[in-house]
């Protein structure tokens, strides 16, 4: 999860920070089109394709696993369809968390405007947050609270980046 959510950071940092930090924000600003639909676009560029791409290899990795423990088992016991569903509820979440750890990471280089600000909060957030993930294993609602606190998180970043690009002048 951590190398996902530093990933749509740095993502992040060269589609937002960068661009509206510098002087390529009078380009930006210069296009027939809302800033807020602009900026819309690259945060659900850096949101999804962190969300998918987390997806997509972490489920490559459990199918994987369970063909090869199908072939040569070496852990005990057998896989039940709800450890299945389990792991691909825990796999969705985690996904969900990588990336809300990205945008809420770009809001925080955003303020800073500075890249590396955003790479440090990445590497920060995703750093506690896998240590606190270490306990899902023992209490599962954990992960879901954790899921929808940082979505929370997310969407708030999300609400104060269109305000400050609305308000921001070239």
């Amino acid at each position: 999860m951590a190398i996902f959510s530093i990933m749509g950071a740095v993502m992040g940092a060269r589609f937002v920070v960068e661009e509206y930090a510098g002087e390529r924000a009078v380009l930006l600003f210069s296009y027939p089109i809302r800033r807020e639909m602009i900026l819309g676009a690259k945060l659900c560029l850096v949101f999804f394709y962190t969300l998918f791409a987390m997806l997509v290899w972490s489920a490559a990795t459990e199918i994987i696993f369970f063909v090869t423990e199908s072939l040569f088992p070496i852990g005990s016991g057998t896989f039940s369809w709800e450890r299945v569903l389990w792991i691909f509820l825990s796999l969705l979440c985690h996904s969900l968390i990588a990336g809300a750890v990205a945008i809420v990471s770009l809001w925080i280089g955003f303020l800073k405007k500075s890249v590396s600000a955003t790479i440090v909060a990445s590497v920060i957030t995703a750093t506690l947050l896998c240590q606190m993930l270490s306990a899902v294993f023992a209490f599962r609602q954990a992960l879901f609270i954790l899921s929808v606190v940082l979505a929370a998180a997310a969407i708030a970043a999300v609400k104060h980046l269109f305000y400050q690009i609305g308000k921001m002048e070239v």
